[in-house]
């Protein structure tokens, strides 16, 4: 990237803010869309939510939690789990999780696709199910399947779009 800034090439970001650089960037309302997911869970009655969320330390992730934090508080829904979780880089903490998730007494829980189709496949294997024993809501509508080839519900946003904006912007 820095070669590319030091020609002046025109560069925007997709999907989160530019790390260092002086560049555009096009991003989902990270912090608005984990309000609304957890204003979608308590209308659907859940008041005990848990959230996965993503580990580290950046502006998507910041706020992703704050936006989870800040709607319970407001909902007055019960955050009764909070761990971050990298299922890619950590697959053998994939039972802890689960089991950190159902001893909390959550009955929905909100995260990433990449999360949320391991922690349902691993709780299938545990006779829980999905949506009978807890409600499973993940994010960025990645398209991802169960390993029985059910769909996670999850929260989307028009890709292309995005793209078409960034575009535009260069």
């Amino acid at each position: 990237l820095d070669a590319l800034l030091r020609l002046r090439v025109t560069l925007v970001a997709i999907n989160g803010q530019p790390r260092y650089g002086e560049y555009g960037y096009v991003s989902i309302d990270n912090y608005g869309s984990m309000r609304m997911a957890v204003d979608y869970l308590a209308s659907l009655g859940h008041r005990r939510i848990a959230w996965v969320g993503t580990p580290g330390d950046n502006s998507f992730v910041r706020a992703r939690n704050k936006g989870v934090a800040d709607a319970c508080a407001y909902l007055g829904v019960d955050l009764v789990y909070d761990q971050p979780y990298d299922a890619v880089a950590h697959p053998e903490q994939i039972d802890d999780i689960c089991r950190g998730v159902l001893d909390s007494g959550a009955t929905a829980l909100c995260t990433g696709d990449y999360t949320a189709v391991p922690i349902i496949d691993r709780w299938h294997q545990c006779n829980v199910e999905v949506p009978r024993d807890i409600s499973v809501l993940g994010y960025d509508d990645m398209g991802f399947r169960t390993f029985d080839d059910r769909r996670v519900t999850t929260i989307g946003f028009d890709k292309f779009h995005m793209g078409e904006i960034a575009a535009e912007a260069m």
